[in-house]
């Protein structure tokens, strides 16, 4: 990919600034300039470099385009995906993979049947359970102490001046080791889905809660399933609350609802799928509502209320 954008042909602008650029007669410190960004490619980055930020050093004058061409596939599959919502998860991370030269492997879109509250919990079992699987190959080659220092040094990378700090530099080399094939496989799991149909207006939430989530549900339920020591929880009509540092998937059809995360502790995989209703997620001080390391999906399902 980096070889075909490398020698694509300059765009009109390109031609008319470097034009410019000699009939100035300023050619030669431009071409040293162009010369020493090709170099600092080769020398310190080589085969590492991100395809579009490789394209960005030997063109330099097509910076606008390249921008372009990054930022306007995610508005235009906002814009075609229309009525069916579900897919914008799927068309932003398939852009993503694309910036970072990675192939994300084709899924399979399931089918969540939302009349069915235990039934619905189940086939969102199987996309949690895939997507752990892809999260855990894609950490498997990091020691213990890398992954610690990955989850603690990590965003130190968004502070300024802040990249040549021991921990930083370790985070960095940590990061190298991550499957980001996997990574993303994981993230595609949890968007791999679609509804046939909104949820019925009358949905029995008569279930009982289990006493180990007592105290992390509020609120009646549809249905509540723990498939492999996970919690999956089908929320009833009216308001519930939900202790989110404890419970993997929430799907709640309506009502003003509550996800708390109490805690930075959470389940590695998280869903939410709520239909609608206007919804608060308070944290706690401290706590965030994703972290390094984990996929949390929240999913809104827009058809009203203001979360």
């Amino acid at each position: 990919m980096r070889t075909n954008l490398v020698k694509e042909w300059a765009a009109q602008l390109e031609r008319f600034v470097f034009a410019e650029v000699d009939r100035r007669g300023i050619s030669q410190p431009i071409r040293k300039l162009l010369d020493y960004f090709a170099e600092t490619i080769d020398k310190f980055y080589g085969a590492n470099m991100l395809s579009r930020v490789a394209y960005g050093f030997y063109h330099p004058a097509r910076l606008a385009e390249l921008q372009a061409s990054i930022a306007d596939p995610l508005v235009r599959g906002l814009e075609q995906s229309g009525a069916d919502k579900w897919s914008i998860g799927g068309r932003v991370l398939a852009e993503a993979a694309r910036n970072l030269d990675v192939e994300i492997p084709q899924m399979e879109t399931a089918r969540i049947d939302l009349a069915n509250p235990r039934q619905a919990l189940q086939d969102v079992a199987t996309l949690v359970t895939q997507s752990h699987s892809h999260l855990r190959l894609a950490f498997e080659s990091l020691t213990p102490a890398a992954r610690t220092e990955l989850k603690t040094s990590l965003p130190l990378l968004l502070r300024p001046m802040r990249w040549l700090d021991a921990p930083v530099v370790r985070a960095r080399q940590a990061r190298m080791q991550v499957d980001y094939m996997r990574l993303f496989a994981a993230a595609s799991a949890m968007t791999a889905w679609t509804v046939s149909s909104a949820p019925p207006p009358h949905v029995p939430a008569t279930a009982p809660v289990p006493g180990e989530l007592a105290d992390a549900v509020r609120g009646a339920v549809s249905a509540v399933e723990k498939i492999s020591e996970r919690w999956y929880v089908y929320g009833g009509p009216g308001a519930s609350e939900y202790d989110m540092s404890r419970i993997d998937v929430v799907i709640d059809p309506r009502g003003d609802d509550v996800y708390r995360y109490p805690r930075e502790e959470r389940p590695r995989v998280q869903l939410i799928l709520d239909w609608s209703g206007n919804d608060i997620y308070p944290q706690s001080s401290g706590a965030q509502p994703c972290s390094v390391g984990t996929i949390s999906t929240v999913s809104p399902s827009r058809s009203g209320g203001s979360d």
